[in-house]
């Protein structure tokens, strides 16, 4: 080893030093929080970024969020977006395409979503303010979906007894379970928003 050089531990050292699993110090080097070389297959964690983490990077969980941890929740810069796959950026716009389209069709778990703060990190990786699409949708969106009648009275029935196959007969005079999913889904979104009964 020349003086230049850095020591070095394997991830199975590192993780006996931090009294954690290998996969927890593997998560801290793909991550960045602690510094590494992966060769081939295998990492090699340098022992002095291992040392300051330790003494530096792990805080009692509470309400003091550490810088590391809050630069991991900010939106990405240019210089980040750019590693991440291209796939997973579409995927987002997606994602976020459908919420919208339909919380503005009335889609209530929808429109519960969009409005909720879970939103966020998703519109912050689409480069988009989360405020200004909120506003948008809500200037366009309906104020419920145009069957959410019929399908609270599915729901009525299905909580007095009836299968939801005879449930969805009665309302709507077919049955489908995409049908039952909706209804699923706005009654779980009732019970959490503390409407249902």
């Amino acid at each position: 080893m020349t003086p230049t050089d850095t020591p070095t531990l394997t991830v199975e050292q590192a993780a006996k030093r931090m009294r954690r699993s290998d996969t927890h110090v593997s998560r801290l080097l793909t991550t960045g929080r602690i510094k590494g070389e992966k060769i081939g297959h295998r990492w090699h964690v340098d022992a002095a970024s291992l040392e300051e983490f330790i003494a530096n990077g792990r805080r009692k969980r509470g309400r003091h969020t550490p810088p590391e941890a809050a630069a991991l929740d900010a939106p990405l810069d240019d210089s980040e977006r750019e590693y991440h796959y291209p796939g997973v950026i579409r995927l987002v716009y997606a994602v976020l395409e459908l919420a919208a389209e339909e919380a503005v069709a009335g889609d209530l778990p929808a429109q519960l979503w969009v409005d909720s703060p879970q939103s966020d990190h998703w519109f912050q990786l689409a480069d988009i303010d989360p405020n200004a699409a909120r506003a948008a949708i809500k200037r366009r969106r309906k104020p419920t979906h145009r069957d959410v009648e019929r399908i609270e009275q599915a729901i009525a029935l299905h909580n007095m007894g009836a299968t939801w196959k005879a449930a969805f007969m009665q309302v709507f005079g077919y049955y489908s379970e995409t049908l039952r999913y909706r209804a699923a889904r706005y009654a779980e979104v009732m019970r959490t928003a503390g409407m249902g009964d």
